[in-house]
């Protein structure tokens, strides 16, 4: 009995795990969004999809001087991880939503991209609260299977992804 226990013990903690976790760092003049795999698969043909549509702040990409943002904009810009992209994410001015195409997402590995995010409801518009993500949909897309999560109350998630 102890011996299966210890065995099932060691087989819990051996398990391989598959998540992957995006977090939006405010910043001036640029904000990022970082999406990392932080599980230990490597994973393939991933699409990562960040919606902003349903945001407390009802949130958007300001990445051109005229259009919807206001005052300080920044063009979306791949950072980190750009030899991982299938290709460049298109945004434009006023968009809600960003998708990154991942054929191989390596445990470890990460997208960092830097663009600007104003609210669209607030008294600020170019300073993005924390709690302003609250109910963006974080969207992964793993070999036909998706996999969702919101933003809750810090402007991070983990989006749970079945064993490897």
């Amino acid at each position: 009995m102890i011996r299966t226990l210890s065995a099932l013990i060691l087989l819990a903690a051996t398990t391989a795990h598959a998540n992957v976790q995006l977090e939006f760092r405010e910043g001036a003049p640029k904000d990022r969004f970082v999406v990392s795999n932080i599980g230990t698969c490597d994973l393939k043909n991933v699409k990562v999809t960040i919606d902003l549509k349903n945001s407390a702040g009802k949130l958007i990409f300001d990445v051109t001087s005229t259009g919807a943002g206001v005052e300080v904009f920044q063009p979306f810009v791949i950072e980190t991880g750009r030899n991982l992209l299938a290709s460049r994410p298109v945004v434009v001015d006023g968009q809600t939503q960003v998708t990154f195409d991942l054929p191989s997402f390596d445990a470890g590995k990460k997208v960092i991209a830097s663009t600007d995010v104003d609210d669209t409801i607030g008294q600020r518009e170019i300073t993005v609260k924390a709690s302003e993500f609250a109910g963006t949909e974080i969207s992964i897309s793993v070999n036909n299977r998706t996999y969702s999560t919101q933003i809750k109350d810090k402007p991070e998630a983990i989006v749970k992804i079945d064993d490897c």
